[in-house]
């Protein structure tokens, strides 16, 4: 049994995704929580498997939230189901320490796989990767280098940078060797770089938040 808490000031969303997952035998709701502090509280307690987690919620919220996740519950697999979407919020959200993004337009099928997904560990990209990554301009007005890269690129990129290995990714990211190894290679032309040293060097330089997109 997956055991599921939901974070959602919204009583009737609440309801809704409590009716899902009781149709589903593998699944089970055993929290729910209404505000950003009550979700830290609770993810320092443990006793659950996937937060499932609106990023409006009332308190701490948004970005802020999951970094703080991050931070000071590591091993708390959170997944996001917000109103927000996905193209503009989904890799913000993973590189602040979410392990998933779904828009709560999604199908039941979806979610459902998506708990799964994140429960067994691994990320669930569907959505997550797809949208324009936003990329920060730096002082004298021009986009990084990294700016240029796709968003799986992207991904590939940041895992590479915190040491995991290609089958690692492959694994995590619901892909292919051979899909990540090309993404790695397009990832390195377009950033002139030969050595995986070069890739942690400008990591470090560009103070990126790597370790938690991966």
């Amino acid at each position: 049994m997956i055991r599921i808490v939901i974070a959602d000031d919204n009583a009737l969303m609440r309801e809704g995704l409590r009716c899902i997952f009781r149709e589903v035998p593998t699944l089970g709701v055993v929290c729910e929580i209404v505000n950003g502090f009550e979700v830290l509280a609770q993810a320092r307690a443990g006793g659950f498997d996937v937060l499932l987690l609106d990023l409006d919620i009332p308190g701490c919220s948004g970005l802020e939230l999951l970094q703080r996740l991050a931070s000071e519950t590591p091993d708390v697999r959170t997944l996001v189901l917000s109103e927000r979407d996905a193209g503009k919020h989904a890799l913000a959200a993973m590189a602040a320490g979410a392990r998933g993004f779904l828009n709560k337009s999604t199908s039941v099928e979806s979610l459902v796989a998506a708990v799964h997904c994140v429960a067994s560990g691994r990320i669930y990209a569907d959505g997550g990767f797809t949208g324009q990554r936003v990329s920060q301009p730096d002082r004298q007005g021009a986009c990084p280098a990294h700016a240029m890269l796709s968003d799986r690129e992207y991904a590939v990129f940041a895992a590479l940078a915190t040491g995991c290995s290609v089958s690692r990714i492959a694994f995590d990211m619901g892909m292919s060797v051979k899909s990540v190894s090309m993404h790695k290679a397009r990832m390195m032309e377009k950033l002139g770089m030969d050595t995986l040293s070069d890739v942690v060097r400008y990591a470090i330089e560009q103070r990126l938040d790597a370790p938690h997109v991966l």
